[in-house]
Parts: C-alpha cells; sequence; structure tokens
C-alpha cells in the first residue's frame, strides 16, 4: 500500500521535492515504486529465505544474473541513443522480475519450499493497495479546481493524512488478523468460561441457606 501511495502521488511528491523543473520524474518514480515491490520479495525470500539456508553461492549467482538483466538493456539502449531515466528504472525493475522468477523456481525445485507471492496473504494487500486509487484520483480535480496556488501541497497533506492511517489500519487486519485471531477467541472463550462458572449471589445464598438448614 505504501508504494501504491508513491506512484498515485508522484506528480505531486516530485515537484514539492524538487520543483517544476522536476515534473518529468514523476514517471519513473512511478516505476520505481513497482520495482521496489519485487525488490521487497526478492530480500524477504531471495536474500532470507536462500541465504538462512547457506546457498550464498546460488544466492550471488541470482544477484549476478540480475545485474546483467539490468545493466546490458540499459547499455544497448544507451548505445542506440535512447537511454533516459524511464528505461533505467523499467531495466531495474525487470532485473527483479528475473531475481524473483530465479528465488522460487530455486525455491520450489531444489529446497522444496512451495512458494508464490501471489497467495491469499499478498492478494489482502493488493486489493488494499486497490483502495488508494479512488481515495487519491477521485477528488483530485476538485482540490487543483478549488485551492489554487497552494493546491499540490493541500492536496498532498490531505491525501497522506488519509491515506497513512488507512494504511496502518489495513496492516492491523490483516497480520494480526483480527477477525479470526485464534488467540483473541480463546482468550474471549476463556473469559466467557470463567464467567460462567462462578455462581450468582442468588445461587450463592441459597446454597448457604441449605447447608445451615442440614446443620
Amino acid at each position: 500500500p505504501a508504494m501504491a501511495g508513491v506512484a498515485l502521488l508522484a506528480p505531486q511528491i516530485v515537484v514539492l521535492y524538487g520543483g517544476d523543473q522536476y515534473a518529468d520524474a514523476a514517471t519513473p518514480l512511478i516505476v520505481f515504486a513497482c520495482a521496489n515491490l519485487l525488490c521487497a520479495i526478492h530480500y524477504s525470500y531471495g536474500e532470507g529465505l536462500v541465504y538462512i539456508l547457506g546457498k550464498d553461492k546460488q544466492l550471488l549467482f541470482h544477484n549476478i544474473i540480475g545485474a546483467v538483466c539490468n545493466l546490458l538493456p540499459g547499455i544497448i539502449c544507451a548505445v542506440l541513443g535512447v537511454f533516459n531515466s524511464v528505461i533505467a528504472a523499467i531495466t531495474l525493475m525487470c532485473a527483479y522480475v528475473v531475481l524473483v522468477t530465479l528465488d522460487i523456481i530455486y525455491l520450489r525445485r531444489k529446497c522444496g519450499y512451495n512458494y508464490t507471492p501471489f497467495n491469499k496473504h499478498t492478494l489482502l494487500y493488493v486489493l488494499a493497495s486497490a483502495l488508494f486509487i479512488p481515495i487519491i484520483l477521485l477528488p483530485k480535480s476538485w482540490f487543483y479546481a478549488n485551492c489554487g496556488t497552494y493546491s499540490d501541497i493541500i492536496f498532498t497533506v490531505v491525501m497522506i493524512l488519509i491515506c497513512i492511517p488507512l494504511y496502518f489500519v489495513i496492516v492491523l487486519l490483516v497480520e494480526l488478523k483480527l477477525f479470526k485471531n485464534q488467540a483473541l477467541a480463546e482468550k474471549i472463550n476463556g473469559i466467557k468460561s470463567k464467567f460462567s462458572s462462578k455462581k450468582s449471589k442468588k445461587e450463592i445464598v441459597a446454597e448457604n441457606n441449605e447447608n445451615n438448614e442440614n446443620k
């Protein structure tokens, strides 16, 4: 979700950070935001699992292939005179696609780890990120029509104030699985059983009276 927010607010972020003269950098920033998602997958499962398993040479091999996939198209484009920041971002994203693919293939075939980046957990994040699209794009024209000179600042600040709390709520619901949390359910059941096992005051008084009569 954070990268989705960066991609959607890229034009405003670039202008606010660098000025109007760097407005063209918005497109590379959007691509870099997408590349960072793949980078996170690679570092979680490539650098994480493959390295922990002691397969550092295999990881080095993957990184070399990724570097070649990043550099070679860039060199070709530079020779042809068409190299620019957008192409640099695209080649980086393609390199991470190759890295993630190599990580998945190795983990499945050599380590027996049936990993896929697209599961119920990650799909929840994708759906959560999709919420940012209408939140940011729908009111955009209204802000620019009514906020005048400071429309970029006001729009960006308002969207950040909306999206950051929403992001943390999403993380809370997804990671902790608030509504399906087994520990929470066990705690609630324990509290219920504790209260159900307690006798009411009337029951205690009646029991004491009965004991006194028996005596």
